[in-house]
This record gives C-alpha cells, sequence and structure tokens, in this order.
C-alpha cells in the first residue's frame, strides 16, 4: 500500500488498485467497488434494542478520519442531520486506525463498505446507523499496455471474479 499514486511505469510496477472518486477516473480504468457509508461501534456500545440508533449518535464519540474525503460530515448531509456535540472525539489519519479503534470501543466510526464487511460478519463491529452510499470507488489501472499481457488478463479476470463472488459488493454505473 502507498499514500502516493503510483507512477507508471517508472515504479516498476504494471497494474495497481487506486482508490478515487468518479470525477477522477479515466477511460482505461476498471472499476471494481464502490464504497456505502456506515455507522459502526462494538458491540456492547449499542443496546439491544430499538432505541441504539439514533441514540448512538448523540452519546458516542465519533471517529474522524482526517484524510478521508467522505467523513461524518458527509454522512451527516445525506441523512439530514446536524454534527452531534459528544466529548472525546478521536481524529485518526487512516480508515484502518478508525476502524480498529471503533473496535476496541472507542466510539462510533464511519465504516466503509466492504471494507469493515469482515468485521460485521465475525461480530467484532456492528451496524449502528443506516447506510449511504459513498461516491468513492477502487478501481483496477495499469500501465500503458499491462492489460494486453495475457497474465495480466488473467489476474484481472480473477479479481473481477472475487469480487462478484462478494456479497456486499456495491455496483457503480461507471461500469
Amino acid at each position: 500500500t502507498a499514500i502516493r499514486y503510483v507512477e507508471f511505469p517508472l515504479d516498476g510496477i504494471d497494474l495497481a488498485i487506486r482508490m478515487a472518486g468518479p470525477e477522477r477516473r479515466r477511460p482505461d480504468w476498471i472499476h471494481l467497488v464502490t464504497e456505502a457509508l456506515v455507522p459502526v461501534c462494538a458491540p456492547g456500545l449499542l443496546p439491544a434494542d430499538a432505541e441504539g440508533w439514533p441514540a448512538a449518535l448523540h452519546r458516542l464519540p465519533l471517529i474522524h478520519v482526517t484524510r478521508a474525503t467522505e467523513d461524518w460530515d458527509v454522512w451527516l448531509g445525506r441523512q439530514a442531520l446536524e454534527a452531534p456535540r459528544v466529548e472525546g472525539a478521536l481524529f485518526v489519519d487512516t480508515i484502518h486506525l478508525a476502524i480498529d479503534a471503533a473496535v476496541r470501543g472507542l466510539g462510533l466510526a464511519l465504516g466503509r463498505r466492504p471494507l469493515v464487511d469482515d468485521d460485521i460478519a465475525a461480530g467484532r463491529l456492528v451496524v449502528a446507523g443506516p447506510e449511504t452510499a459513498g461516491t468513492t470507488a477502487y478501481w483496477l489501472v495499469g500501465a500503458g499496455a499491462a492489460f494486453e499481457r495475457p497474465e495480466v488478463a488473467q489476474f484481472r479476470k480473477w479479481l473481477l471474479a472475487e469480487i462478484a463472488a462478494t456479497p456486499a459488493a456495491v455496483s457503480f454505473d461507471g461500469g
């Protein structure tokens, strides 16, 4: 993984999976999956009754990802909700740290499906609020004629089959 974009062909890499919004998409990028945003927290933080949501939003600290383009302000806006005033908000710089903090019971994180689906399925996290479609997507990108090579075509076919077999894969009309 890397924060900076791979520089084809300078870095000597044929393919990369790039996270970007549709406005940055290039015609030769292959769409893999689009994120869906969903509040998540440790199971013990959310009461089992129907009062769990939206009360959780007003009693649990929010875990913010400072480097994410879509964070709580975007999700709250799409839900037509105002930012809650709960003390103890946590600010981290990666999505993975936010999810780890949520698993450890430090507050309410904005999960990105399908990235959090394994944690939800394993019971490390629970969905704590309504899901909202995101705009950030993952794309398979390549260096020049890389997609024309048989081994790259085989990898692409395998990767797309694996994603298609994932129930939570979110489609994107950009294809």
